[in-house]
């Protein structure tokens, strides 16, 4: 989509004179877009003006034009094109001419420079000067900067979502080993890298560690401890998806202790703090909410589509910011973690809840004001008494840091799949479709 630039043209009606700013080193594009405002401008004077003065400024980057309304005698317009090469552009810009050759000139001028830029491919000024009526431009050719993007994908949550998507419709090798939760897995992982824009260039896989062995676990027994264990066919796939990410080389980090969740929390705020470069997050997590700013969205299946919320569709949705979703986790708990929460304090209210008083802390600090309250008294005796379940919840739910994955430099996580290896893989595992679209 082209943006149309514009720029401020000083002018002073009464006497004819224009003054335009011009960057030391602007791109060809704004160039042109300066010329342009100045025509813009300079059609509403008379057609009998004449352009009495063309110069530039001793002090910053300016161009100064005066054009005077008493004058009928003019001089004819010259050839202004002196020297035009692959990177070199001279031009003389007459002065003593009529107020519309003048602007014939001008446009013959941006004409050129647009030439230089799509022909040439050359979009940047190194330099340009203005000396007795000839502009001199510099020009360089164009490297785009390509934009970082991080997309960071929760291992478990995807492959499982992958795995119970196709239960019905499984997919097995000629030796029988169950696959059907990988091939979803890479097909939506090629999707992601494919739909995102700009296109990610760092990708990162996180997993879980042990359930058992996590600090969350070591805080409270109960962490968990109401989920079933994985069926054989799913648990044989955590082990394939990770070979085959290792074959493709893609990065993928299980840390002892933590959850995948605390790693995407460890490099989404390294990458939004060293790179201030967008980042997404793949899952269905809600605990992932927290981490939502101006640079980190979150891609997931809430409702009956998948969607991208970003800060903006977050706030519109909840009414709060994202730095408070643990405060609504510690006071509605999670069922899916066995995390109690505060008990009577539902989904329905607890976002008027916060809106009103803020943090968990300050909620259960006002709870004096909100017995008296006619809208919330009824939450009074609840977090009175859910107090202590409320703040375990809130810190359960609160992601944190993990140091070890400080000592990874980013370039480490830069996307460079193995064509070979993928291959392998996609052999390995007779994922044949893949293979006939690696050839087409």
């Amino acid at each position: 989509m082209a943006v149309k630039i514009r720029t401020k043209i000083e002018k002073k009606k009464r006497n004819g004179y224009y003054r335009i700013a011009i960057s030391p080193k602007p791109t060809i594009l704004n160039m042109i877009c300066v010329f342009e405002s100045l025509l813009e401008q300079m059609k509403e004077e008379m057609p009998f003006s004449l352009v009495a003065h063309v110069a530039a400024t001793s002090v910053g980057n300016y161009i100064e034009i005066q054009v005077e309304n008493d004058s009928l005698v003019t001089e004819a317009l010259k050839e202004s094109v002196i020297q035009y090469k692959k990177d070199q552009l001279e031009y003389f810009l007459q002065s003593g001419i009529s107020v519309q050759a003048f602007m014939n000139s001008v446009r013959k001028l941006t004409h050129l420079l647009g030439r230089m830029m799509i022909k040439e491919n050359h979009y940047l000024i190194r330099e340009w000067s203005f000396d007795n009526g000839f502009f001199k431009f510099h020009t360089l050719p164009y490297t785009p900067v390509l934009e970082e993007v991080l997309l960071l994908i929760d291992g478990p949550n995807m492959l499982s979502r992958a795995y119970y998507g196709t239960k019905s419709k499984p997919l097995k090798t000629s030796t029988g080993v169950p696959t059907h939760g990988v091939h979803r897995f890479i097909e939506r992982l090629f999707r992601y890298m494919r739909n995102i824009q700009p296109r990610p260039t760092h990708v990162v896989v996180l997993w879980d560690s042990d359930r058992e062995s996590t600090f969350r676990r070591e805080r409270y027994s109960e962490y968990k401890a109401n989920r079933k264990p994985k069926p054989e066919d799913l648990e044989i796939q955590f082990t394939l998806i990770k070979e085959l990410l290792d074959d493709m080389n893609i990065p993928q980090y299980t840390v002892k202790t933590f959850e995948a969740d605390d790693a995407i929390h460890t490099f989404a705020k390294r990458w939004v703090n060293e790179k201030s470069a967008p980042c997404y997050i793949v899952s269905n997590d809600k605990d992932l909410f927290q981490l939502i700013n101006t640079k980190t969205k979150i891609i997931g299946k809430w409702k009956d589509e998948e969607e991208v919320l970003g800060i903006r569709e977050f706030t519109d949705q909840y009414g709060i910011e994202p730095s408070y979703w643990i405060d609504v986790k510690g006071l509605v708990g999670d069922p899916s973690d066995n995390l109690p929460g505060c008990p009577g304090v539902g989904e329905t209210k607890v976002y008027d809840i916060i809106r009103t008083f803020g943090r968990l802390e300050d909620v259960l600090a006002s709870i004096d004001a909100i017995s008296e309250s006619s809208q919330f008294k009824r939450y009074a005796k609840p977090l009175r008494e859910g107090k202590e379940e409320a703040l375990l919840t809130k810190e359960l739910a609160t992601l944190v840091d993990v140091v070890e994955l400080y000592d990874k430099d980013l370039s480490e996580i830069k996307l460079t799949i193995s064509k070979e290896g993928m291959i392998r893989g996609f052999e390995r595992l007779e994922f044949n479709s893949f293979l006939e679209r690696m050839n087409r």
